[in-house]
C-alpha cells in the first residue's frame, strides 16, 4: 500500500472517494497533500505529518470543526479547508 512509499513528498488523490487517512501516517516526508473531494471525516493520523507546506481537503464536508482547527494551527503554509472550492475557468 501507500504506506510502504515512505519518502514520497508530494501526493494528490482528489475525487478518488478515500475515505480512511489512516495509511498516510507514515508518510512524514510528504509536503504537499491534496485529497479534495472525497468522503474523509477524520484527520486526526494527518496530525503527525509536520512537514506539510499543502493540504487540499475542499469538499469533505463531515471532518470535524476541532480537528481542522488542529490543523490550522500548525505550520502548513497553504491550508484548504473543506468549503473551499476549485474556481470555475468561465
Amino acid at each position: 500500500g501507500v504506506e510502504q512509499l515512505n519518502g514520497l513528498l508530494i501526493f494528490y488523490a482528489w475525487h478518488t472517494g478515500i475515505s480512511d487517512v489512516t495509511p498516510l501516517a507514515d508518510l512524514r516526508k510528504l509536503r504537499e497533500l491534496g485529497l479534495a473531494d472525497n468522503r474523509i471525516t477524520d484527520i486526526t493520523p494527518l496530525y503527525g505529518l509536520t512537514n506539510l507546506d499543502l493540504l487540499f481537503l475542499g469538499g469533505n464536508h463531515g471532518i470535524p470543526a476541532e480537528q481542522l482547527e488542529h490543523m490550522r494551527m500548525t505550520a502548513i503554509d497553504d491550508f484548504r479547508t473543506p468549503d473551499w472550492r476549485e474556481e470555475s475557468s468561465e
